[in-house]
């Protein structure tokens, strides 16, 4: 089961491993804590809904709650300049075949965790370790069919293939930017194009109405009236015109 919210988790915000869990090469821990995590819910019990975090849902198993929403607040980002953290908002969804907020409800049940618990570890006693992860990643890609490039695949693999499908889904630079926690463009070098994306680079690129022939010969230095030509005309000039 933490295999299945863990990797979510790390899709969803785009997290470094670090800012996930306890990481064996670090001074300075950022992984997220059981007190960071919130689930609004609502049950037979309460008038309306309330927010409670991840340690006080391990604690009241009797109640049959019904989680509305999850707030992760993820600190240590680049682009914090504040320190105050980022948080991410997920509605719970039972229409989709995996509810990630739920699990991560269910999750906390089960853990019982304390509020200074890492999130993904269980009584207090077990903390999920970055090597496991980074094992179950190359383990799934193995399964996969990717075995001849497996040592390629690890945990980092998640944020770049997150950053990967929001800009294959055409989300802007900058909101990609904001949800990594990224302080400069260095996530750019990450991204890989979709199939789709390709396409509409093609479409774009040999179209002869996005950038007219009419509008090239404005770009082009001393313009004047008179290089307003034929379009046939017109072409012999663009394409043999130096530094255009």
């Amino acid at each position: 089961m933490i295999f299945s919210i863990i990797i979510p988790y790390v899709l969803c915000t785009l997290a470094r491993v670090s800012e996930a869990l306890l990481h064996p090469h670090s001074a300075v821990h950022h992984h997220v804590k059981a007190n960071e995590i919130l689930f609004l819910v609502t049950c037979d019990d309460l008038n309306e809904p309330v927010f409670i975090d991840a340690s006080v849902a391990g604690l009241d198993t009797a109640n049959k709650y019904t989680v509305l929403e999850l707030v992760i607040s993820r600190t240590s980002a680049k682009n914090d300049l504040d320190g105050a953290g980022n948080n991410f908002s997920f509605r719970s969804d039972d229409s989709k075949d995996f509810n990630f907020v739920q699990k991560c409800c269910d999750w906390a049940k089960r853990a019982h965790l304390r509020p200074d618990d890492p999130f993904f570890s269980y009584r207090s006693i077990w903390a999920l370790k970055y090597d496991q992860l980074n094992s179950a990643v190359k383990k799934t890609m193995s399964d996969l069919g990717f075995k001849g490039n497996i040592a390629q695949f690890s945990t980092h693999r998640l944020r770049i293939g997150s950053a990967s499908i929001l800009a294959a889904a055409g989300m802007a630079d900058c909101v990609i930017q904001k949800m990594g926690g990224w302080k400069s463009l260095a996530f750019l070098k990450y991204i890989r194009l979709s199939i789709e994306a390709f396409g509409k680079c093609y479409a774009a690129l040999t179209s002869t109405t996005i950038l007219s022939n009419s509008h090239l010969t404005r770009l082009l230095p001393n313009f004047s009236a008179s290089d307003c030509r034929s379009p046939l005309a017109l072409q012999a000039i663009v394409t043999s015109t130096p530094n255009l």
